[in-house]
């Protein structure tokens, strides 16, 4: 390497001819700028008296710059024709190989030949300078980031010259975290605060890892930088630790019932109202909430609650230890959870198990009735419940047989007897049992009049069995008819045993009931057309012709005891029931081979219990139906919930989308 040098070019026209000298020197060096300033110098060397007759000017090149010399000299020797200063750049480590270079026209006839230009060149290797130190290593003590905490900077410096100093940054995604200066060179370290931490921290809110970079720009002995800035980077990431907080949540009785009353969750009766605060943590946001309710022991009832505070859609089902389950998912993907227990009381609606009343068959106006009913009973005294017998007699006058208001024992299992019934009327009893949330449950027994083989009552009609009350013939049993049976008034209307037992029609072929009703020996009775099986148990049984757009049950509540909602799985019920086709044998008999579709009673066939008629001879389509309502119900909790999880993900979607965009367009 060298500072400077010389060069001599090749002689114009041979022998003693004209030839060109270009001397060079480096008279500056910019560390800054990573460049040398340069002394070029050309000269003319000749040493012929020809020389001073050149008198007109001639042009030249000297690396590339353009000059002009006029020629006048006043003899041969060295004469210098152009001088340049040339900064050239040196490459990134500082070095340069460079080749230098000059020509000039002379324009002169030597030793018989034409010499218009000569030249001159040669390469040499210039002094390096010193360029920007090197950043050989970059490490953290560390790389997963955890609140609070500091983490140690270990890196190394290889320093290119003793005067220069050095500015260290670090950067996230090009956006600043902290800076120092440091004159040292190779090993060194540097703290990285517990406030740098957390700011990197709110600069992943929605990713668990990235890269940290440590830039280092070398500057000179004044200050100027040298080179560009060098680099290296380093993994890290978000700690596990780093994780969405919630409060423990807050529990309340819904609603403004018995059960907020006594402040008490009740079985079958209560829904519970949550709330919490969730919070995002190391600049992480909260993308999801969610709460669960359900039984601890096993997860029963389990109900979701979509977001940080909502009512539960049903009510407790179950008794026992029952536990709020909050979960928060921020931007990241990270969960944090918390959670609270509370009790639900066991709760069941008032039940009658046993209610008969009959005439004693000794003294025929007492009335013996024999009682067994239960209710639940809360904290001993929170489910006050009224129990009260009443009797009713024909003709209308009421007597309290029972009563006890605010009854706390739980069970009322008693044998009672009634004085005074009179022989010649009917008694209507009714048990109602009343809990203090509302729900009843009521039984009715009827007593008729004083057994007598034959009674006439003067003027108004014969008692077969009984003393007589109603109608023309007021029969107490049953009635076997023989020879034909003329039914008139309402045609539509037929009434089966009121009051009495399981009954049905035995058929008898041919008997005429009215133009529209005609008796088989099926046991069907066909209404203007339609068929109507008649049969009846314990009630008055109105037959009219169905219409195909409008089957209608009897669902009143007043002809109904122990109603409470349904707990079963009906959508297990509904799935695991086996559907099957097949045939009538009867219709296969009368050559009518039609495909039915439906359920098959048997043991080799999966039937649903639940929805078995009374005999296990038949299924009932209005539980059947039923059942089908609550499994849509509960496939559409499903439904709901599954929404709202795709809702959630498509709104993670679009937050990572544009996150992604925003990121494409700083890079």
């Amino acid at each position: 390497m060298a500072v400077s040098g010389s060069y001599l070019g090749a002689i114009g026209g041979g022998g003693e001819g004209p030839r060109l000298r270009l001397d060079w020197a480096r008279t500056q060096i910019d560390e800054a700028g990573n460049r040398s300033l340069i002394n070029l110098k050309l000269y003319l060397v000749w040493n012929r008296s020809e020389l001073t007759s050149l008198t007109s000017a001639r042009s030249g090149v000297v690396q590339g710059i353009s000059f002009t010399h006029p020629m006048k000299f006043p003899a041969g020797g060295t004469h210098l024709l152009s001088e340049q200063n040339v900064w050239m750049a040196h490459a990134d480590d500082g070095t340069l190989t460079t080749t230098f270079s000059a020509s000039f026209e002379i324009k002169i006839t030597w030793n018989s030949q034409s010499v218009q230009t000569i030249s001159v060149s040669g390469s040499d290797a210039i002094d390096a300078i010193p360029r920007a130190s090197d950043l050989t290593a970059f490490t953290l003590n560390d790389s997963s980031l955890a609140r609070q905490t500091s983490r140690t900077i270990n890196y190394t410096i290889a320093r290119k010259s003793p005067s220069y100093t050095h500015a260290l940054t670090v950067w996230y995604n090009n956006t600043f975290i902290m800076g120092w200066t440091t004159a040292s060179t190779g090993a060194l370290n540097m703290t990285l605060a517990a406030a740098n931490v957390d700011t990197l921290l709110s600069l992943m809110p929605t990713v668990v890892s990235g890269t940290l970079e440590l830039r280092l720009q070398t500057f000179s002995a004044g200050g100027l930088p040298i080179g560009t800035p060098v680099s290296r980077t380093v993994g890290i990431t978000v700690n596990a630790s780093v994780i969405p907080t919630v409060t423990a949540p807050t529990d309340a009785i819904f609603g403004t019932g018995r059960d907020k009353t006594i402040n008490q969750y009740v079985q079958s009766i209560s829904k519970v109202t949550a709330s919490c605060t969730p919070t995002g943590v190391g600049g992480a946001s909260i993308t999801a909430t969610s709460i669960t309710v359900r039984r601890k022991s096993d997860g029963g009832n389990a109900q979701i609650i979509s977001g940080a505070s909502g009512t539960t859609a049903g009510v407790l089902t179950l008794d026992g230890v029952y536990e709020i389950i909050v979960t928060t998912t921020d931007s990241r993907g990270r969960t944090g959870t918390n959670r609270k227990e509370f009790t639900v009381q066991k709760y069941t609606k008032p039940a009658i198990t046993t209610f008969r009343c009959n005439r004693n068959t000794a003294t025929s106006t007492t009335v013996n009735a024999t009682i067994n009913a239960t209710w639940a009973v809360i904290g001993g005294t929170l489910n006050p419940t009224d129990v009260s017998i009443i009797g009713r007699r024909n003709d209308g006058v009421t007597a309290t047989h029972h009563t006890t208001p605010q009854n706390t024992s739980g069970a009322l299992n008693a044998t009672q007897n009634y004085t005074s019934q009179l022989d010649v009327n009917s008694y209507t009893y009714t048990l109602t049992i009343t809990d203090s949330f509302g729900n009843t449950a009521t039984a009715v027994q009827q007593v008729s009049t004083t057994f007598v083989e034959l009674s006439i009552a003067q003027g108004k009609g014969i008692g077969v069995g009984k003393v007589h009350q109603n109608g023309a013939l007021d029969v107490q049993g049953a009635c076997n008819l023989t020879g034909s049976l003329n039914i008139y008034g309402n045609p539509n209307t037929l009434a089966i045993n009121p009051g009495g037992s399981r009954s049905s029609i035995t058929a008898i072929p041919g008997v005429a009931l009215s133009s529209d009703m005609i008796l088989e020996a099926t046991n069907i009775v066909y209404l203007r057309g339609n068929a109507v099986r008649v049969t009846a148990e314990g009630e008055t049984a109105v037959y009219r012709p169905i219409n195909a757009s409008a089957f209608t049950v009897n669902s009143l509540e007043k002809s109904k005891v122990d109603i409470e909602k349904i707990s079963c799985d009906a959508l297990s019920i509904v799935t695991n029931a086996d559907i099957h086709q097949y045939r009538l044998k009867n219709e296969v008999e009368n050559s009518r081979p039609i495909t039915h579709y439906g359920l098959v009673i048997g043991e080799d066939y999966n039937t649903p219990k639940e929805v078995l008629g009374e005999y296990g001879e038949g299924v009932e389509l209005y539980a059947m139906a039923s059942l089908a309502w609550k499994a849509i119900q509960e496939l559409s909790v499903k439904v709901e919930a599954l929404e709202a999880r795709v809702a959630d993900l498509e709104r993670e979607n679009a937050r990572l989308k544009t996150a992604a965009d925003v990121k494409a367009e700083m890079d």
